[in-house]
């Protein structure tokens, strides 16, 4: 059994105990399975957080992105037809060049992984990248109780303008840490889609884009044998979280599911800033 957890499971990469890199695992999976088969995906932002307290910063961005495309495509099954082509591809412009763009940049700390210099600017990268991360989370929680829009107020139909650089700042936040999806939410919900229309949108949305990433960290070796090894009993495991969401989705809603995550978001964000903090000064 110890052989085949270390095999399978348990990356060499992560300095935690066993049975707590493998509950992580699970929660962060069960959050964004659930989310993104239920809610659009938006609760999933902890997720990122969570597997960084038990693995290093480049091994989980590469390890998670197979996951949340297992996760994208249980989505799809179980909302064939509701979505909105429109709002999913005025995004795509900023996107692209947002991916593309970050991913130049990520690129030269793998230039020379084993030399003390890059070593020592991958431990800054790391830091940064947690900060960001936690800022996105805190970002996400403050909208979350921010003054609400009427009811009776009109959809809002943005246009390519503002489309594009929105679509940017996704492109670059879900290359550096799959965290688009908060930024993605604030584009959809004043467009005050069905709740289904919604979530088929999204995951059809991030299927697209979560593929187009699958190249680029190949190339700059974050996606390699091992994260997809260790990644693998995860995907296995997403369709179940996204059926139990897709499940929710039709009966609660999401107000009391949300509320706890956010406070956990606030604690994991918190020791990611201590963290990243704690490096840089």
């Amino acid at each position: 059994m110890n052989a085949f957890l270390q095999a399978w499971i348990l990356p060499p990469e992560s300095p935690a105990e066993p049975w707590v890199y493998i509950t992580t695992a699970v929660v962060a999976l069960a959050l964004t399975a659930v989310s993104k088969g239920g809610f659009g995906g938006g609760v999933g932002i902890v997720s990122v957080p969570l597997m960084l307290q038990v693995a290093p910063a480049h091994f989980v961005v590469g390890l998670w992105l197979p996951v949340l495309i297992s996760c994208d495509l249980a989505t799809i099954h179980h909302y064939p037809k509701q979505w909105s082509p429109r709002a999913a591809f005025q995004l795509a412009p900023g996107m692209l060049l947002g991916i593309a763009g970050t991913t130049v940049l990520l690129s030269w700390v793998v230039t020379n992984p084993d030399s003390p210099e890059t070593k020592a600017t991958q431990a800054l990268h790391e830091a940064w990248l947690k900060l960001g991360i936690a800022a996105v989370g805190f970002v996400f929680v403050a909208l979350r109780w921010a003054p609400q829009a009427k009811e009776d107020a009109e959809p809002w139909k943005p246009n390519w303008l503002v489309s594009f650089p929105i679509g940017f700042v996704a492109g670059v936040t879900t290359t550096v840490a799959h965290a688009a999806g908060t930024i993605i939410t604030m584009f959809l919900l004043p467009q005050k889609l069905d709740k289904r229309v919604f979530v088929g949108t999204t995951g059809r949305y991030f299927f697209a884009f979560n593929s187009l990433k699958v190249p680029f960290m190949l190339a700059i070796g974050w996606i390699n044998i091992d994260t997809l090894k260790y990644g693998l009993w995860l995907m296995l495991l997403a369709p179940l979280g996204v059926g139990f969401g897709s499940w929710l989705n039709h009966r609660l809603s999401a107000a009391r599911f949300t509320q706890w995550i956010f406070i956990f978001l606030v604690l994991a964000c918190g020791k990611l800033v201590y963290d990243g903090v704690r490096v840089i000064w």
